[in-house]
């Protein structure tokens, strides 16, 4: 996401200057971050490279500003420390992993956050060619399960009653880890909501 903040603040700055006024003015890089966040929720196909901590940071509390969802500043300090840290941004892909790196009074609203936010913001981060040519490439999906795919929660592929999720993904990556992020009652069998890190999709 480097790239595109560059080209921001260079677009804005140019903006500014073409208006007329003597100096330039160059974009904060908050402004241009909060840019980038509104592109990634609006153009869900957009290919970024991998967001920087304080890019994340920027990106989640713009998020969940955005659907008034109540977030510390501890707490988000909290979860972009997870993002940023090697050892432990794998948990990210998977709930439950993730909400037990957290103190137990901030799993509640972090499961808010995991369901409304983060689960948006990671597969536009990680849908992405790799620096590598060795490197399989990893995409990032959202499953839903159940009778009418209309009831779904957003998604990016829908899956029928009772489909075998490590099925499916076992079918389509060459390895993967999946994540079941939510549940919610109706019609024949329910609805389940799962998020399949897929790498080396085939």
């Amino acid at each position: 996401m480097t790239e595109e903040m560059t080209v921001c603040r260079a677009f804005v700055s140019r903006t500014v200057k073409n208006e007329g006024r003597k100096s330039t003015v160059k974009a904060p890089k908050n402004v241009c971050a909060l840019l980038v966040a509104l592109i990634i929720n609006i153009c869900p196909n957009t290919s970024f490279a991998q967001m920087s901590k304080s890019e994340f940071e920027i990106t989640l509390k713009a998020c969940a500003d955005s659907k008034s969802i109540q977030m510390t500043a501890e707490l988000l300090r909290r979860i972009s420390a997870l993002y940023s840290d090697e050892s432990t941004k794998g948990a990210i892909n998977d709930i439950g992993k993730f909400l037990s790196l957290l103190p137990e009074a901030d799993r509640s609203p972090a499961y808010g956050i995991y369901q409304q936010c983060i689960v948006d913001i990671l597969p536009r981060v990680q849908t992405q060619k790799p620096e590598n040519p060795q490197t399989l490439p990893t995409v990032t999906y959202k499953l839903c399960s159940g009778e009418y795919q209309r009831a779904c929660q957003p998604h990016d592929v829908y899956l029928y009653c009772y489909t075998d999720i490590r099925a499916w993904a076992a079918a389509r990556c060459t390895s993967f880890t999946s994540s079941r992020y939510n549940t919610y009652g109706g019609n024949k069998c329910g609805y389940a909501m799962d998020l399949v890190t897929c790498t080396g999709p085939k």
